[in-house]
């Protein structure tokens, strides 16, 4: 899965100077499921940056156990 990138525009300047709406119209353009799928990938890809396994980010199904509660 993959962003539509076919309406993506490139603007040079300083960040600090720019309105950001260019990015405001294209992530309102994507799909939830797009937005999602960026979000991941920029998420392993931030693990990955600092030396971490992805595999880190997986769900934990472990469980230490219950106790039932002494009245």
């Amino acid at each position: 899965m993959a962003l539509d990138l076919s309406k993506a525009q490139m603007r040079r300047g300083k960040l600090s100077e720019s309105d950001r709406a260019f990015d405001y119209e294209f992530w309102r353009d994507q799909t939830l499921k797009m937005k999602m799928a960026a979000i991941w990938e920029m998420t392993v890809f931030h693990h990955r940056v600092n030396n971490r396994d992805p595999n880190e980010l997986r769900l934990n199904r472990a469980v230490g156990g219950f106790r039932k509660e002494q009245r």
